[in-house]
């Protein structure tokens, strides 16, 4: 697993062993981002998933409902897909910045992530299950 920055680039082979039980999950991440890109990459040693593909094993990992429900969030293009109905009550969130890059997201992007973070696990606390 590498590490960059804030961000961890997860593989399948994470979500075999762990966790060891359901867990909520959002991941905010920009559009517009060109070093972890949102829609994946090949390198010369192994090709990174998509978002929203490694959102999907998330999904998966967690019993949620695979197809998400969707909001549209003014004019940054910012988009929220909420997975719900997983085990022990767990949802999996995906926020797209559609403006934003690789920076912790603002208000000036339409978002705060700080804020979007705070209201998430305010509502999906670990153990409370």
């Amino acid at each position: 697993v590498k590490r960059r920055g804030l961000a961890r680039l997860f593989s399948e082979d994470d979500l075999k062993n762990h966790p060891a039980e359901p867990i909520s999950l959002i991941h905010i991440c920009g559009q517009k981002d060109t070093v972890v890109k949102f829609q994946g990459v090949q390198t010369p040693k192994a090709l990174l998933k998509s978002v929203p593909d490694c959102i999907q094993m998330f999904v998966k990992s967690n019993g949620c409902a695979t197809a998400g429900k969707q909001t549209r969030d003014g004019p940054h293009g910012v988009v929220r897909t909420l997975y719900s109905g997983g085990r022990a009550g767990t949802e999996v969130e995906l926020v797209v910045v559609g403006t934003g890059a690789h920076e912790w997201p603002t208000e000036r992007h339409g978002l705060s992530a700080s804020e979007a973070l705070w209201q998430f696990f305010s509502t999906h606390p670990k153990g409370a299950h």
